[in-house]
């Protein structure tokens, strides 16, 4: 018999998290918070997002670390809820009782739509696992969303483009218009660039400042190691003080 390790990290390769399809996984106008979760190299990236009246304007974001299968180890609903901030887990479960089963399904039984309409962006095959499994304790309709919901092969899109770096390109596009070029700092530092008419022209991926800065750290005789939260503050305080670095 497999152990309970071996069985969580077996069962996040072979859930299957359905990709989106249209117009089935389009929200209705009663859905009134939806979840978005990019999953980037070290951390997911959480969204709640306000109904189709509002626009699914973001209402609230926080980031957690990358999900483990010792996670899915214990009662789901407990690794969920210490996934969630207030707003958001009191929206799941109710603000009057602990994170149970049944608490989110009292919840839910309030809303006009009862599934939570969870979308998630992302190459990671075993966090999309995680997360569909995470999910499956409350309810919840959970989509992988893929490259051709942003940009499609004819537009530019090639198959080892990371979903990820679509959707920011397009996001960016939303708001601020064609030509786009968008730099994604974390852990890795993407760029990824769309030309006037919307054609996806490419991009490159690189060291995040901290890896950049560790490395030269580690590797010259006269920079020093500095964390990138130093730099800012350096930089703040010579643009407060009107002063070179």
């Amino acid at each position: 018999m497999p152990s309970s390790t071996q069985s969580a990290a077996s069962a996040s390769k072979t859930a299957t998290v359905p990709q989106t399809k249209w117009p089935d996984a389009t929200p209705t106008d009663s859905e009134d918070q939806l979840v978005s979760i990019v999953c980037g190299n070290s951390h997911l990236h959480w969204a709640f997002h306000n109904g189709v009246k509002n626009d699914v304007n973001p209402a609230l974001f926080w980031r957690t670390p990358l999900l483990i299968h010792e996670d899915l180890e214990g009662p789901l609903v407990e690794t969920l809820s210490r996934h969630l901030p207030q707003f958001a887990h009191d929206y799941i479960f109710g603000s009057s009782s602990p994170p149970s089963q049944e608490a989110a399904q009292l919840a839910s039984s309030s809303r006009d739509v009862p599934r939570l309409g969870v979308y998630i962006v992302s190459s990671n095959s075993d966090q999309i696992g995680y997360l569909s499994r995470l999910w499956s304790c409350v309810p919840s309709r959970v989509f992988q969303m893929k490259g051709d919901d942003f940009f499609t092969k004819d537009q530019g899109r090639y198959d080892r483009m990371g979903v990820d770096r679509l959707a920011v390109l397009r996001g960016a596009a939303e708001i601020h218009g064609f030509p786009a070029l968008v730099f994604d700092g974390g852990t890795a530092t993407t760029y990824t660039a769309a030309d006037a008419t919307g054609k996806v022209l490419g991009g490159g991926i690189g060291p995040g400042l901290r890896l950049k800065f560790k490395a030269l750290g580690d590797r010259t005789d006269a920079l020093p190691n500095i964390a990138p939260e130093e730099v800012l503050r350096r930089v703040a305080e010579a643009v407060e003080k009107r002063k070179p670095l």
